[in-house]
């Protein structure tokens, strides 16, 4: 007992250690000098000393999320969002245990909402583009093992594009994690919004290839999540009757 208590010790002022090492970085974010952040938190990643740690590289994806939505640095960072997720993805690759993930998870909320936004805004979500696919592979990359959504939108989009196995193996995956409810509890507001755009969005394909009874197997498979949700229900209802 006494081993594992000086074990948690340690681990605790280890953790402390790191954050105090890296507080720069934190207030440079919250002062909104993103620029400053950027490269402070690169140069740590560069460093033999710190380059395995995981919170310089949360730090440039926090700075770069923020440079991706100021249309001021669009010029200056036209791949920022890009950067952004290469960046998260490390996090996550160097933050194995998933000491501070869930201490940073509104910073990753903040990234995949900013995708999110930009797949709606690709073009027309009837007609999809490589552009709104590669948003939407950003999603999956980001939480592939749960996000339904994002696995649904890519297999959407993938079918539009003639990308005829890839996208059944991602709707497959979407219906796999769909069947799971625990996977369901795991999602984050705007992946649940996600979820319900994509089902809609997905649905509708479906129709217009005269495969109703495909559309009304997905909505119903919304139906639990979006039991309280007139619109979506509205939908059921309209490939019913």
């Amino acid at each position: 007992m006494k081993t594992i208590l000086t074990i948690l010790t340690i681990g605790f002022f280890t953790l402390l250690s790191k954050a105090q090492e890296y507080s720069g970085l934190s207030f440079l974010y919250f002062e909104g000098k993103y620029e400053v952040l950027a490269d402070k938190a690169m140069s740590y990643t560069q460093d033999e000393n710190h380059k395995n740690e995981a919170l310089p590289y949360v730090y440039c994806a926090m700075a770069y999320t923020k440079l991706s939505s100021d249309s001021q640095f669009e010029e200056k960072y036209p791949n920022a969002l890009n950067t952004a997720v290469e960046y998260m993805l490390l996090f996550k690759e160097k933050d194995t245990a998933q000491l501070h993930y869930y201490e940073y998870s509104e910073h990753v909320s903040d990234l995949r909402s900013q995708i999110i936004e930009e797949v709606k805004n690709a073009g027309d979500v009837s007609k999809p583009n490589a552009k709104m696919l590669s948003y939407c592979s950003h999603l999956v990359s980001l939480d592939a093992s749960y996000d339904a959504g994002a696995w649904l939108m890519q297999g959407y989009c993938q079918y539009s594009l003639g990308q005829t196995a890839a996208a059944e193996a991602s709707v497959e995956k979407s219906k796999s994690i769909l069947d799971d409810a625990e996977s369901i509890e795991l999602l984050y507001s705007e992946q649940l919004l996600f979820l319900k755009f994509a089902l809609l969005t997905y649905s509708e394909y479906l129709a217009k290839k005269d495969k109703k009874s495909e559309a009304v197997e997905w909505l119903e498979i919304g139906k639990e999540i979006f039991e309280e949700d007139e619109d979506f229900l509205e939908s059921i209802e309209r490939y019913t009757n």
